[in-house]
């Protein structure tokens, strides 16, 4: 058995994990109607994991596909490690979406499928012996050569990294940003909140014909592929624009200034900006606030206040929200965790970084460029402030605000105390736009003279 492998290939990318495209999953195909009832979409995206362990080994792999067993005068085939995924190969292409791009190396992996004649065989037994005389086995080879020489041939590793980049450095300071909080505050009172609108809610009567409207586009998106036709761009109702969801929040943390009442002892705060195939976009937020002040203990009411104040006085009435610190949804941390509970640090910011991940290897398409993601300034390194006397009262500056001579992740200088820090725009959340914070370390309210710069 010929399988041809280059010597120089670069060490495999991690695998996309499983709670991570679950989470996605749930985001992307699930929602709730305004009769209580759970509504799954018949796409479902939790095979994602499996598509992109199979492009990583394909491109970036070295062990062989299969290897052949002789006992008793019989000769097996066993599959390893790729070579499970042959009869998965038609499943894989079932992920295939008007709603998503993936990277560079899934995409040559999905585009070369259906063009080669192993399409027609990915169902049979990887020994069934073909009239041409070879085994089934020996086809999915070469349709997997084939793909790593155009792999080769357009530099796919390079245009993988350039895919990444960004996604990595905002999944890294996302991850520093929590750990830099939890140096200057013993706890963290986390409140999260899903901040959609009052136009994505439906009823179970318009949630079966969405249903029936993506379970349609589906089938015809996969019979597109598989013919070589083009996939369409998708249009479901009850959608809400990114350019709304954008607008709303910018709005949100110009405001935020002014409603100390309610946010003076948040510390900091991580925002997305999400999709649903059902509700179109909304707001994903996580404020976090100093979790020894007694305001925020009870932090389930505290959510449904940031949500009311999201209707009445952000969205005017157009919106609506829903308050994961009571509701405990997949894919939320909530509540107050202390600097010690590693646990649940480490889950926090799992739960936070999850888009950064898969981001890497799928996105939500759309159009323009856009920050998807918010946070808020990075708290300079707590031993050096304390070495060189400053603070962040000291320094006159909120708890995120960066110390002069900090760096992020990046490498790139920080901006200075008042200032918007700059970080790479990414391509998957397009960068992160950085809020000063509402109060310090200790508690106190900080002085500002002007509101919280627009993003």
């Amino acid at each position: 058995m010929s399988n041809k492998i280059e010597p120089h290939r670069e060490q495999r990318l991690p695998d996309l994990a499983y709670d991570d495209v679950r989470r996605f999953d749930h985001t992307l195909n699930r929602a709730t109607s305004s009769e209580d009832t759970l509504w799954i979409m018949p796409q479902h995206n939790e095979g994602l994991h499996m598509l992109v362990s199979f492009a990583n080994g394909v491109v970036y792999g070295k062990e062989p596909e299969f290897r052949t067993l002789e006992a008793r005068g019989w000769r097996y085939i066993e599959r390893l490690d790729i070579g499970l995924n042959f009869q998965l190969l038609d499943s894989h292409t079932q992920q295939v979406s008007r709603d998503l791009e993936y990277a560079p190396h899934v995409e040559l992996l999905l585009d070369g499928y259906p063009r080669h004649p192993i399409r027609h065989y990915a169902e049979l037994n990887p020994s069934f012996r073909l009239l041409t005389g070879d085994c089934v086995w020996q086809l999915f080879i070469r349709y997997l050569e084939r793909t790593r020489s155009d792999a080769a041939a357009c530099d796919i590793r390079r245009q993988v990294a350039d895919w990444q980049r960004n996604a990595r450095e905002n999944e890294k300071t996302l991850a520093l940003y929590i750990d830099r909080l939890f140096a200057w505050h013993k706890s963290l009172m986390v409140v999260q909140q899903e901040l959609t609108y009052e136009q994505a809610r439906f009823n179970n009567q318009q949630g079966h014909v969405t249903c029936m409207q993506v379970d349609r586009m589906l089938y015809e998106d996969h019979d597109q592929y598989l013919h070589g036709g083009t996939v369409t761009e998708q249009v479901v109702e009850q959608r809400v624009g990114l350019d709304v969801a954008i607008q709303d929040r910018n709005e949100l943390f110009a405001k935020l200034p002014r409603k100390r009442r309610l946010f003076g002892r948040m510390v900091g705060y991580v925002c997305i900006v999400a999709w649903s195939r059902i509700r179109g976009y909304f707001l994903r937020c996580a404020f976090l606030f100093d979790g020894s002040a007694d305001e925020v203990q009870d932090h389930e009411a505290l959510g449904g206040q940031i949500g009311n104040y999201w209707v009445d006085n952000v969205t005017h009435g157009r919106g609506d929200f829903h308050n994961c610190n009571r509701g405990h949804p997949l894919g939320y941390v909530v509540g107050r965790i202390g600097r010690h509970e590693l646990n649940r640090r480490a889950e926090l910011v799992r739960c936070l970084g999850f888009p950064a991940r898969v981001d890497q290897y799928v996105r939500v398409k759309r159009t323009g460029t856009c920050k998807l993601l918010t946070m808020g300034r990075m708290p300079p390194p707590r031993d050096e402030a304390i070495q060189g006397h400053e603070g962040p009262q000291a320094a006159g500056v909120c708890t995120g605000a960066l110390n002069r001579g900090a760096t992020s992740p990046s490498g790139h200088a920080a901006a200075r105390p008042g200032r918007m820090s700059e970080i790479v725009p990414s391509q998957g959340w397009r960068g992160s736009a950085v809020i000063p914070h509402l109060a310090t370390p200790s508690g106190g309210a900080v002085e500002t003279s002007r509101p919280a710069p627009r993003i």
